[in-house]
């Protein structure tokens, strides 16, 4: 079954109900939306649709039960603790996401976040190499999936700790749960999921059918797959798209990036050609005409 929903005054979804459910609890989608699916005679706030019934008869009874299980007096008193004790247990992060409202991100910040911080990796593993004279492996290029690998377990380490990442924060995208927080299997499984869902495996001919198809996804309804999949939610401080001075600040670290990754592979590319040379001589030739160094 598949469910349509008036945002803005536009007709939205098709969505199926547990996607659908996801946008409730992530406040994309109120209860007072109007939506509609099969079998309905006109549209009806989210609450009346019947096949959310009973998942917001589930939510009024446990509300209830909250209501029920302490008087007025305990209730205000344990409100206060809970409230101190997340206080002190949850990371400044955290804090600021209760106090404040939420957005989704634009699919073009995700996107840029993403690069942002595949550069930033590219540039650590080939500066440690470079400075520490590792011989040329063909795994150890930026064509190979095993190059990339290891940024899943990093980028993991980083949400788990700081619920973002440095491409992330640069465009102000953090990542959060509603009930806890991101712990490191969830987050690795998010990143791993990301990589090979997202990025193709950062394989070409991979990414030409995964990128848009992701982006699809990010513009229909704002959350991909491993969003849905571990309930770990991106989410900005400001609605829309980031301001054009970034974007350029964006492209300027990119460029940066790039010409330091050629820089510290500079003593792989004699290898590198010799491997070139085995299955497509042409292409080494005329790279060897254009640096005579080599």
């Amino acid at each position: 079954m598949y469910i349509y929903w008036i945002e803005d005054g536009k007709r939205r979804g098709p969505s199926t109900v547990s996607d659908f459910i996801s946008l409730l609890e992530t406040g994309e989608i109120t209860a007072d939306t109007l939506c509609w699916h099969s079998g309905c005679s006109a549209w009806v706030p989210a609450r009346e649709l019947p096949a959310l019934v009973a998942y917001f008869q589930q939510e009024n009874e446990k509300e209830q039960s909250d209501k029920d299980s302490a008087t007025p007096a305990e209730t205000s008193c344990a409100s206060r603790q809970d409230a101190a004790s997340e206080a002190a247990n949850s990371t400044p992060s955290q804090q600021i996401l209760h106090r404040t409202s939420l957005y989704l991100p634009h699919p073009a910040d995700r996107l840029m976040a993403r690069l942002a911080d595949c550069s930033l990796y590219a540039v650590i593993v080939t500066g440690v190499c470079y400075l520490f004279h590792v011989p040329y492996s063909p795994y150890l290029q930026p064509g190979s999936l095993l190059f990339w690998l290891p940024m899943a377990l990093l980028e993991a380490l980083s949400i788990h700790l700081r619920l973002s990442t440095p491409g992330k924060a640069f465009f102000g995208i953090m990542l959060f749960t509603p009930a806890h927080r991101i712990s490191l299997p969830r987050a690795f499984v998010r990143s791993f999921l990301a990589l090979i869902l997202g990025m193709g495996c950062m394989q070409p001919l991979l990414a030409l059918f995964t990128l848009p198809l992701t982006l699809y996804s990010l513009k229909k309804r704002r959350l991909t797959s491993w969003d849905l999949y571990t309930g770990v939610i991106p989410a900005q401080m400001r609605p829309g798209r980031t301001s054009f001075v970034r974007i350029w600040l964006f492209i300027i670290v990119l460029l940066v990036n790039m010409q330091l990754c050629s820089y510290f592979m500079q003593p792989w590319l004699p290898d590198m050609l010799s491997e070139l040379q085995s299955y497509w001589p042409e292409a080494a030739e005329m790279l060897r005409q254009q640096l005579p160094s080599l």
